[in-house]
């Protein structure tokens, strides 16, 4: 590979408003409705029932509900697609580096290695993405295999795909 290949994709705003939507969207859920729901619920529940051990026994179904419904899928099971969508790519020469979009308290992921090591195939079926053009990029050299870099979310990938 030639030094022409020198190159940077940094993510445009569609990319950067998908993040923020999501991120959005698990705050308000997660911090502000899961917490609203269960303190509402506790109290209808206290005002019919009292405190007693039906109280606790009532209440165990519908927390788990609220945690896993409005807690646990939108802060971990997002994570998974969020914290491995590429930001950043850039190519200098036959290594190219990537950079994910944070979660939380997961840091982005920066990963650099040789063009040989790398694999990319279109995906159809990434529900998460509702409907883009993903492509996955698979690292043969890492155990976390797949990062998804959206057509959508960078101006120019053609140049990238022409180079992988």
């Amino acid at each position: 590979m030639n030094e022409s290949n020198n190159f940077r994709l940094l993510n445009n705003n569609f990319g950067s408003e998908f993040y923020e939507k999501w991120k959005k969207d698990t705050i308000l859920s997660a911090f502000i409705v899961a917490p609203s729901f269960f303190i509402f619920y506790l109290i209808c529940t206290i005002l019919i029932f009292g405190v007693s051990l039906k109280l606790f026994l009532i209440l165990i179904f519908p927390v788990v509900l609220i945690v896993v419904g409005l807690i646990y899928s939108p802060y971990f099971l997002r994570r998974k697609y969020v914290n491995n969508t590429v930001k950043n790519i850039s190519v200098k020469g036959d290594i190219i580096a990537i950079e994910t979009y944070n979660w939380f308290s997961y840091r982005s992921i920066s990963i650099s290695s040789e063009i040989i090591n790398i694999e990319i195939k279109e995906s159809a079926n990434e529900l998460f993405f509702k409907g883009e053009k993903v492509f996955l990029l698979t690292f043969r050299n890492l155990d976390k295999s797949n990062f998804y870099i959206v057509n959508n979310f960078f101006d120019n990938i053609e140049e990238l795909l022409n180079i992988l």
